[in-house]
C-alpha cells in the first residue's frame, strides 16, 4: 500500500502490529506493537529493535473501551531492562531514535 502511494515503507508505522519485525516479517514497514510481556519478548528474541511500544486496547469482551494505561510503556521498558530482555542501546533506539526518525523529520 505505502508503495502505490508513493511513501517511502519505512516512515509508515503499523499501528498495533504483532510482534514481526524482521525485515520478511515487515516489507520496510515500521511496526509498533502494544506493550505486552509477550510482544517484547517475541520481537526481541529474533535480534531486532526495529519496532516502536504503544499502549491500546484491551480487547476484553467484558471490558468494553479498557484501554491499557499510558503508564505500561515505562513499566514495560524497566522489565525489558531489569531482566536483561534489552540492553540500553536497544531502549534509546526504540524509543528515542526510531520515534524521533518518524516523527521529527
Amino acid at each position: 500500500i505505502a508503495d502505490a502511494a508513493g511513501l517511502d515503507p519505512a516512515l509508515v508505522a503499523k499501528h498495533a502490529s504483532p510482534p514481526f519485525v524482521t525485515d520478511a516479517e515487515t516489507y520496510g514497514v515500521m511496526p509498533s506493537m502494544p506493550a505486552s510481556r509477550s510482544n517484547l519478548a517475541e520481537a526481541l528474541s529474533k535480534g531486532s529493535s526495529r519496532f516502536l511500544i504503544e499502549t491500546d486496547y484491551i480487547d476484553d469482551p467484558g471490558k468494553p473501551s479498557a484501554v491499557m494505561a499510558p503508564t505500561t510503556v515505562p513499566r514495560k521498558v524497566r522489565q525489558m531492562t531489569s531482566s536483561g530482555l534489552a540492553d540500553a542501546e536497544a531502549v534509546h533506539r526504540i524509543c528515542r531514535d526510531l520515534p524521533d526518525m518518524l516523527y521529527k523529520r
